[in-house]
């Protein structure tokens, strides 16, 4: 029996030394993934931020031209209007 401990022990020596190897290896695979999954997150999220600033502009001046066309539209339904009342006042 003390043939067959001692065997064992000088077998999960070198086992336990691998799967120690092993684990810090994906361990530090896995904390190299993780730092660069964190480091694209954060370029993805600044990405974000300049599309909605963008954005916010865009549609800032969206509603600009959107109202002076409603006011330039007015203007001329206006002035449309005085023309059509001119005309029936001079057939009058």
């Amino acid at each position: 029996m003390a043939g067959r401990e001692s065997r064992g022990g000088s077998f999960d020596s070198p086992a336990a030394a691998q799967l120690r190897t092993n684990r810090d290896e994906f361990l530090k695979q896995a904390g190299e993934r993780l730092e660069k999954s964190k480091k694209q997150s954060q370029e993805l999220q600044k990405r974000h931020e300049a599309i909605d600033e963008k954005f916010g502009e865009f549609e800032n001046t969206q509603g600009e031209i959107e109202k002076e066309r409603t006011e330039a539209l007015s203007a001329m339904r206006e002035q449309v209007f005085c023309l059509w009342n001119s005309g029936q006042s001079r057939r009058e």
